[in-house]
């Protein structure tokens, strides 16, 4: 999704394509066979792949790091994850609620294909009442905020051929 100015790194090509949408699944060890053997040789000789595992592997820790807490809210909680990750936090996408207000926002962090046109993008987004309210990220991952309720959102999310990885993000909506 990221625009490249310059010479496009040596990386480019099908093997690196084929290697970037299938880190997702080398994060999460759910990867096997030849399709493991053909990655993790691909990532051994490229930094960018190496360097988008890593942030993989960092988003995936902070993630599970401490469970969810009940009433939590989710910006705050994004804000407080900020730091961790070596990011500014953003501003705050949406106006403050008052003290003991429910919160029914939800927040996703999503990554699609690198092929996929922006319209789709958009597409996408209008159909599970999403809106990107960070990122790109090194590894092009987007942080999304829905008023939609969670377990519908994400399966609209998974539904796309075009997103590579949907998932909550600071603990909102785990199942």
């Amino acid at each position: 999704m990221k625009a490249r100015v310059g010479p496009r790194p040596a990386a480019d090509g099908p093997g690196h394509r084929e290697a970037q949408e299938a880190l997702p699944f080398l994060a999460n060890r759910s990867l096997a066979g030849p399709a493991l053997e053909r990655v993790w040789s691909h990532v051994q000789g490229c930094a960018q792949c190496r360097a988008d595992l890593a942030l993989m592997h960092t988003w995936r820790h902070v993630l599970h790091a401490a469970p969810p807490v009940p009433g939590c809210d989710p910006e705050r909680a994004l804000a407080a994850l900020y730091p961790a990750l070596g990011m500014p936090a953003p501003p705050r996408a949406t106006p403050d609620r008052p003290p003991g207000a429910p919160w029914r926002r939800a927040v996703l962090v999503v990554a699609f294909r690198p092929e996929t046109p922006e319209r789709d993008v958009r597409r996408i987004l209008r159909a599970c009442g999403a809106r990107i309210v960070g990122g790109p990220t090194a590894g092009d991952a987007y942080l999304l905020d829905t008023d939609a309720d969670v377990h519908q959102a994400l399966a609209s999310l998974h539904a796309e051929r075009a997103v590579a990885l949907a998932e909550p993000f600071a603990g909102d909506g785990r199942p």
